[in-house]
């Protein structure tokens, strides 16, 4: 397609059939929506935007995209977005000391010459220097050091222990929908503040001059944002927040030279075709924290997988993933490898996380399971840790303090991906019911299976 980009999304198809016909299309170009799933289409600029779902009042609002062509030109594409729905302006990339682009730029080129392809497209959209303007990455909706309220949970399985035989991540995404002078308890500015996390995108590509497929929920950096995803060889990410080293002493900086805790996702999906070479690409590449700290689960459809950490100096730490399923939740476990080595108490009110609790809840609701897991087996060991079910787990104390707070989160999204199908089935949060002792129950869409 050379310069030209098409900027289309997945267009509905009435798919029947079972699970495993679905799954088998692995080449197919539609998607099935749940009953009930909110869909709406619009057409902006020459370019088809299709939302897939959206809260009540649009406080979150999930957009899909589908992008081909040359990374130069989805770079270009993804900076036209970033502009129209976000407000990005050139002034927001120009470098905070003199020499960073130079020296982000040589990183980019080294270690990530996918994203160093898109960032010259996003300088072309732009019409900006790359010597004087960082263009690796489309920041929005930047989150703040004082995000939290419980946080993200997820389950790696083997092959050997699901009934479809195939390596599965199943993940919820937690995260507070509110804007950022809520979080702080500011007066901010008169409308037009957009939640945190009100614009989450599907993102997903298909570069014609190099790298690798992919199907990715992004929010933060349109460039490089990567919460999780699964690129077309079966590599499975995701990036779960570390409240520990939060809460202890890693400070986020505005802007850095490496990957930040995002985008070295991206570059995973966009580079790697096995856990091994992603393995290598972490390990040599240095990064920095523009938000909050992350650990990392990456995994193949060969059934490799491993947990990526950095320690207290920053070093890496690879913990190798075999056998059992493996339980990922916000606290580090190259410190806290088993509940043996928690602390005593280890709930909210004492550590300030539940991340030690949901630990301990998603490993006892794997070990009820007798024989090989199937997809409901997993859908419903996930829905036990929603954030709402959590608070239902809580003494009315804690309970009634964490929901009156602004940064009390929910669960954004549950998603399972297959590494041998490389698809994903997704449900997206919608709103929510009251219950009993002032928690709440979140509602979700109709699942979406979308498949590389």
């Amino acid at each position: 397609m050379s310069a030209l980009l098409r900027v289309r999304t997945r267009t509905r198809e009435a798919r029947r059939g079972t699970e495993k016909d679905r799954h088998s299309e692995s080449s197919s170009r539609g998607y099935r929506e749940g009953r009930g799933a909110d869909v709406k289409a619009a057409m902006r600029n020459g370019a088809r935007e299709r939302i897939l779902a959206e809260t009540k009042g649009g406080s979150m609002r999930v957009r899909h995209l589908r992008l081909e062509g040359t990374n130069r030109a989805i770079g270009s594409a993804l900076a036209r977005i970033a502009i129209r729905c976000h407000g990005v302006v050139s002034e927001m990339l120009r470098e905070r000391e003199e020499g960073q682009a130079r020296r982000q730029a040589r990183f980019a080129r080294k270690h990530a010459p996918i994203l160093w392809e898109r960032s010259r497209g996003v300088a072309e959209a732009l019409e900006i220097d790359a010597d004087t303007y960082d263009t690796t990455a489309l920041a929005y909706n930047q989150m703040a050091e004082s995000a939290g309220g419980i946080g993200c949970s997820l389950v790696y399985y083997p092959p050997e222990v699901t009934r479809p035989g195939h390596p599965i991540l199943a993940r919820n995404y937690d995260f507070p929908l509110c804007t950022i002078a809520e979080l702080l308890g500011v007066q901010g500015p008169d409308g037009g503040a957009r939640p945190l996390m009100g614009d989450p995108y599907l993102v997903e590509l298909h570069p014609s001059d190099g790298g690798y497929a992919s199907l990715a929920m992004c929010s933060f950096d349109l460039l490089g944002g990567v919460l999780d995803g699964i690129n077309a060889c079966g590599v499975m990410v995701s990036a779960n927040g570390d409240e520990i080293a939060r809460a202890e002493q890693t400070k986020p900086v505005s802007s850095g030279v490496g990957f930040h805790e995002l985008s070295c996702m991206r570059a995973v999906l966009d580079q790697c075709c096995t856990a091994r070479e992603a393995r290598r690409l972490l390990e040599e590449a240095g990064g920095y924290i523009s938000m909050i700290p992350c650990h990392y689960l990456i995994a193949d459809r060969s059934g490799d997988a491993f947990i990526f950490e950095r320690d207290r100096n920053g070093d890496p730490v690879v913990i190798e993933v075999q056998g059992d399923p493996k339980v990922l939740t916000n606290h580090p476990l190259h410190r806290f490898p088993d509940r043996a080595t928690f602390s005593e108490p280890h709930g909210v009110v004492d550590t300030g996380t539940t991340s030690f609790d949901r630990h301990i809840h998603l490993e006892d609701a794997v070990s009820c399971v007798e024989g090989p897991h199937t997809l409901d087996d997993i859908r419903r060991c996930c829905r036990t840790v929603t954030v709402g079910e959590v608070l239902s787990r809580l003494p009315e104390g804690p309970r009634q303090a964490l929901c009156s707070s602004s940064g009390m989160a929910r669960t954004l999204w549950h998603v399972i991906y297959d590494a041998a199908m490389t698809s994903m089935e997704i449900r997206f949060y919608v709103g929510e019911s009251p219950t009993l002792g002032g928690g709440f129950r979140e509602k979700f869409s109709g699942p979406f299976l979308l498949a590389l």
